[in-house]
């Protein structure tokens, strides 16, 4: 597995010897209970806003930022301003991410009946 997430769990293995950091695979939507259960003692990449505001995390200082990218099929009218109001489109997500548009509730009842999304797409499957 390589990416960022790689790169950093190897860095804070290498700066340091007191714990083992390895990646343990998840999805989106079973990284809550698999956090409460047990199976996982750090995320990575998450904000405290995305649900876990009543549960007993500690979270750290913000160290990156990001954004999102929307993609269009090539041809779609409207250039740039295709995208000012992204609820008038068809939109593909992904179950239990969050977004921007949706101004960030990764709930997927609330994605679908408030944008064009006929069926979030499930990651694990």
């Amino acid at each position: 597995m390589g990416g960022m997430l790689a790169d950093l769990v190897l860095a804070m293995n290498d700066v340091q010897d007191d714990y083992v950091f390895e990646i343990v695979p998840t999805s989106a939507t079973d990284r809550y209970a698999d956090l409460e259960a047990g199976k996982l003692d750090m995320l990575a990449f998450e904000n405290i806003a995305w649900g876990w505001q009543d549960m007993p995390v500690d979270a750290s200082d913000v160290y990156m930022g990001g954004s999102e990218v929307y993609v269009a099929a090539a041809g779609a009218e409207g250039g740039q301003g295709f995208f000012d109001n992204v609820a008038e489109h068809k939109i593909a997500a992904v179950y239990g991410f969050h977004y921007g548009f949706a101004d960030f509730n990764g709930d997927p009842a609330f994605v679908q009946t408030n944008f064009a999304v006929e069926q979030p797409l499930n990651p694990c499957t």
